[in-house]
């Protein structure tokens, strides 16, 4: 069992039409949530700790819904973990937290069961969750449905991610933070530009740019 809220049918004015789920933020090693403690957003910038999504990450922390619930109204596209991480408090671990197994595998085998849905989500120590599935899940072995980017601000794990074949996210403060291969997130492109939200269009499940194309992904602090 794991704390997970799931809504099988959502509206996210940034991401569209699809099913999530969320999980607590917070210090897994501390026991505060499901993130990883080494994550510069823990506690600062991080988005999930504002409007709905705060609502929604803090209410998940007492429930334990079935992975299952995501595909019950007939959901195209889930995004796993609008909130929280793939984490739990692990006393016996160097870091003193190590991958929610139980979790990971039941998301996987969702898109698995269902390989005309996409997923896609975002882990904050991809080190630790390669690891931690005795490198059974990574890039080149997940389901062709199932889309982890790897959220690093450190180059140096950024180009290992991108060595065991997987994309990346960063939060950066300003345009010329972008490196080279890196494209912006146009929602946060337009938001940064100062465009309102009621204007902007694009949403995640048209724009893909996460899961479709070679570029890495450059989100701007908001």
């Amino acid at each position: 069992m794991y704390q997970l809220h799931v809504v099988p049918s959502s509206e996210n004015s940034k991401v569209g039409a699809c099913a999530t789920t969320y999980r607590p933020v917070g210090d897994s090693a501390k026991g505060e949530g499901t993130c990883p403690s080494g994550c510069p957003h823990l506690g600062k910038a991080c988005y999930t700790r504002k409007g709905k999504t705060n609502l929604w990450q803090a209410r998940s922390a007492a429930k334990f819904d079935s992975m299952d619930k995501l595909t019950s109204k007939g959901a195209q596209f889930i995004r796993f973990l609008t909130s929280g991480d793939w984490f739990k408090t692990d006393p016996t671990a160097p870091k003193g937290y190590s991958t929610d197994l139980e979790h990971a595998n039941d998301a996987i085998r969702v898109c698995r069961q269902n390989p005309r849905v996409t997923g896609w989500s975002y882990c904050h120590d991809i080190q630790q969750f390669v690891a931690d599935t005795g490198y059974s899940y990574n890039a080149r072995n997940l389901p062709a449905n199932f889309h982890l980017l790897a959220s690093c601000e450190d180059l140096d794990v950024k180009a290992w991610a991108i060595a065991h074949g997987f994309k990346t996210a960063r939060v950066i403060k300003t345009m010329a933070d972008k490196t080279e291969d890196e494209v912006f997130c146009p929602y946060d492109k337009a938001k940064h530009l100062g465009k309102k939200q009621a204007d902007i269009k694009i949403r995640c499940v048209n724009c893909r740019l996460c899961w479709e194309g070679p570029r890495n992904i450059a989100f701007l602090e908001q």
